[in-house]
């Protein structure tokens, strides 16, 4: 009895949201599948709903662009357009580009970060966003693309980014490969101590 109350509440809620920013701001703060069923139930009520996620993206934390980018994905292809108006958004590019991959619109090479370890933690960044720490170590091997993962794991450190640490660190402690992980235990000890100097 007080689950349906409790969601009448959230539709109330959610309902009275004022667009896309803040349908995704009032998600952000309810457990993940309520704010799943809640932007589906949105999506599904309205025209044009990539369009307005779009819109909202940059307006909003990561908590609410991770909520936008996977009701984006629910969406399908069929929103690649949509996205696509974003690519070069400074902020907002790494997120596009994993979108991309996951959506299947790109191959694996647009995520190739050889040489740009910049480049290489933001869009590991973006996957944190999106998916948690567990998902950044199906991503290192791609991103690295060219280039060894333990290598460009291990010029991660001097990336000046509020990612570095949190992608280092998750890099670390779960990658299944021991160079791999290693290289990030070393980056994230060089990161945190070159911060002093």
């Amino acid at each position: 009895m007080n689950r349906v109350a409790t969601v009448g509440r959230v539709d109330h809620r959610l309902d009275a949201a004022d667009g896309a920013a803040g349908l995704l701001r009032a998600a952000a703060d309810l457990p993940d599948d309520a704010a799943r069923a809640e932007i589906d139930r949105w999506v599904a009520g309205r025209g044009g709903p990539a369009e307005a996620l779009v819109e909202a993206l940059p307006e909003v934390d990561d908590t609410a662009r991770a909520l936008g980018f996977r009701a984006l994905l629910r969406i399908g292809a069929g929103a690649a357009d949509a996205v696509g108006t974003l690519a070069g958004h400074d902020e907002l590019d790494p997120w596009v580009a994993v979108w991309r991959v996951d959506a299947a619109v790109a191959d694996a090479a647009e995520v190739d970060c050889a040489g740009d370890p910049e480049r290489f933690v933001r869009l590991l960044g973006a996957v944190l966003g999106l998916w948690g720490p567990q998902a950044v170590t199906g991503w290192v091997a791609p991103v690295a693309g060219k280039a060894r993962p333990a290598v460009m794991t291990g010029s991660a450190w001097r990336v000046r980014r509020p990612e570095t640490e949190t992608v280092l660190a998750a890099i670390g402690s779960l990658h299944p490969d021991e160079t791999v992980s290693r290289a990030a235990r070393k980056a994230l000890f060089k990161h945190r101590s070159s911060r002093g100097s």
